[in-house]
């Protein structure tokens, strides 16, 4: 007698598919290295996103400083010259102007009675280039018949103690002459063993 057909099994069941927000659970699970590149693939964009914001930051924001740069005379104070320097990687800043401000002024013979002594930089750097310097001078302007009419020269020069504060004003971009920053940085003097006038700096 012919033997019979085995007989069918029925097919198994397959777990019931779950999803979460609107994904196969179960296919995002057999496929560990998917799950991991649907994860990741937008990483490059963040990472070029944040470094050109970053590159932008540093090349339009101004970098500008000022130091003490040298003396013709170690012993008096207002021979002292400093330097404007622009740091700046790539951009040059135009027309700079500065103001010195002397306050808290003590002489020798004691504190002077000037609350305030102050001018503004006669003249206009036109320019400074990227990563370029300019030395100025308070002293230049705070000499001579400005001096004269305000405290006589042997004392301006002999101070022992002061406060100076330099303004500086520029422009960060040639083609943007409505944005003019400012920028102040304070020094105060003192006077080392030998008697050498000394600007250090402070915060404004």
């Amino acid at each position: 007698m012919p033997s019979k057909p085995p007989e069918k099994q029925p097919p198994k069941k397959q777990p019931p598919k779950t999803s979460i927000n609107g994904k196969n659970r179960q296919a995002t699970l057999a496929n560990p290295l998917s799950r991991f590149l649907a994860k990741w693939w937008k990483a490059p964009g963040i990472v070029i996103g944040a470094g050109a914001t970053v590159l932008a930051y540093s090349v339009l924001i101004p970098d500008v400083t000022l130091s003490v740069y040298n003396t013709r005379e170690p012993t008096q104070p207002m021979e002292t010259h400093f330097l404007i320097s622009n740091n700046n990687p790539i951009l040059s800043i135009y027309k700079v102007r500065y103001n010195c401000q002397l306050s808290k002024m003590q002489a020798p013979q004691g504190p002077l009675n000037v609350l305030q002594y102050s001018r503004a930089g006669l003249d206009q750097i036109e320019i400074i280039s990227s990563k370029g310097t300019y030395s100025i001078y308070c002293g230049g302007f705070l000499a001579g018949q400005y001096r004269e009419q305000f405290i006589p020269k042997e004392i301006l020069t002999a101070l022992n103690r002061a406060v100076l504060k330099i303004d500086l004003h520029f422009q960060p971009l040639f083609f943007w002459p409505w944005w003019v920053t400012e920028k102040s940085f304070v020094f105060s003097l003192t006077r080392d063993t030998q008697n050498n006038a000394q600007w250090l700096p402070v915060s404004p």
